[in-house]
């Protein structure tokens, strides 16, 4: 990730529309619950599509009141995920800065995320992946914390935005990044979605895209990211879980989930990840995910090196620069087919929604794997807390000392 102060600066992208198809979804607004249309079972959007400049038009449809029946009885539907993380070439002896994390299904709903920190605080002598690590471990404990009744804890239709801001006002070390959470609850099939900044959710069912998320930006190279104001120059550029776009969709058996950082969608066209997914004829869910996972991370990868592939980020780049008007413009050719990858680290959660009561072995392994992924960046967190306490501490004596001082001087005044 790349940022100036402490906003950072990376490619704004809206998520590619093409082969979006009518789907059941709620667009909430943030911290107010669910938008529902007065006058017409469906809402029409327009969206700017800059990786093919070109406009589409997407059709919500409500969500179906009974939605509960999408889901088995045998324990309803629930998630097989896996996940996948290639760093930037730079950052291979670090790990990169971004970080994931996997629920299993103990408390009646699976939940997945997926942060991206923001490389620019490490000028500042800070482990840049500390913050992002620090908030997938402090949503995951949150998220396991709850009951199977979501109306019980209170929450509504909000858990996903609430698991934001939970562990937002937790990620108490320097640090800011994007960040992306989905929580499926088995026994209605619900998805609930929040993010915030240029991370992002994909929903594929039966080749097509049915769900995606924007990506939030303030401006040009400007996306949405959470900070611990304590830490920032500029306290009231960064934004919340307030700030988040909350999505609720009904998910179907065979569906699959794809959560990722931009280091994905700034290098993979939606049309790609669809071939992908739809191209697995792996039997069993959980090897199948990491499959596609790592399958989908590499290609990823091996776009951002190559100057020739054609990628959302040289699309919307061209277009940005054409826009503005500032840079002398590059050949007809360039402008129509503009073509370059943009290094970064690629972070992908690959999920397929599976009946539970069906896929045992499946959910088991997956609980497993998503247990791995959870010590990684629980490691990172006790490291960064505990870096981040001895800082404070030496702050402190530091600011302690010259207090001392001052009075002696003062003292030394008045003799």
């Amino acid at each position: 990730m790349q940022m100036s102060v402490c906003i950072e600066s990376r490619m704004p992208f809206l998520a590619s529309t093409s082969g979006i198809r009518q789907n059941r979804v709620h667009h909430k607004s943030p911290c107010l619950g669910t938008h529902t249309p007065t006058s017409s079972s469906k809402v029409t959007s327009l969206r700017l599509n800059t990786r093919n400049a070109r406009l589409s038009v997407v059709n919500f449809a409500t969500r179906s009141s009974g939605a509960a029946t999408c889901a088995s009885t045998a324990g309803g539907l629930g998630m097989v995920a896996a996940g996948a993380n290639i760093p930037h070439p730079d950052k291979v002896k670090t790990g990169g800065e971004d970080a994931l994390m996997i629920t299993d299904s103990r408390s009646g709903r699976q939940s997945a995320a997926v942060a991206d920190g923001v490389s620019s605080w490490s000028k500042r002598g800070v482990d840049a992946g500390a913050y992002s690590s620090v908030l997938v471990t402090a949503a995951r404990e949150f998220l396991m914390s709850l009951s199977a009744d979501k109306e019980e804890d209170g929450l509504g239709d909000r858990v996903a935005q609430n698991a934001i801001g939970r562990a937002h006002e937790a990620a108490k070390v320097p640090g800011s990044a994007t960040f992306v959470v989905a929580s499926l609850q088995h026994s209605t099939a619900v998805l609930d979605v929040a993010n915030v900044g240029d991370s992002g959710i994909r929903v594929v069912r039966e080749g097509a895209v049915v769900l995606a998320t924007t990506q939030k930006q303030h401006q040009f190279e400007m996306p949405y990211q959470l900070a611990c104001t304590a830490f920032a120059d500029v306290k009231d550029q960064f934004d919340s879980a307030a700030d988040a776009e909350c999505l609720s969709f009904t998910v179907q058996e065979g569906d699959w989930i794809v959560l990722a950082s931009d280091g994905l969608y700034d290098n993979m066209y939606d049309e790609e990840l669809v071939q992908i997914l739809s191209g697995s004829s792996e039997p069993d869910p959980f090897t199948a995910a990491q499959a596609i996972a790592r399958e989908v991370a590499r290609r990823a990868n091996e776009h951002s090196r190559d100057q020739k592939w054609a990628t959302p980020y040289a699309a919307a780049l061209a277009a940005e620069k054409e826009e503005k008007a500032q840079f002398k413009k590059p050949s007809w050719m360039k402008r129509s087919a503009p073509t370059g990858g943009k290094l970064d680290d690629i972070t992908v959660v690959i999920a397929k929604v599976v009946a539970l009561g069906e896929n045992t072995s499946a959910v088991d392994a997956a609980g497993q794997a998503a247990e791995e992924w959870a010590e990684k960046f629980k490691a990172i967190t006790e490291k960064a807390v505990a870096a981040n306490a001895v800082n404070a501490a030496k702050q402190q004596l530091l600011r302690d000392t010259i207090a001392a001082r001052e009075r002696d001087f003062q003292e030394s005044l008045k003799q």
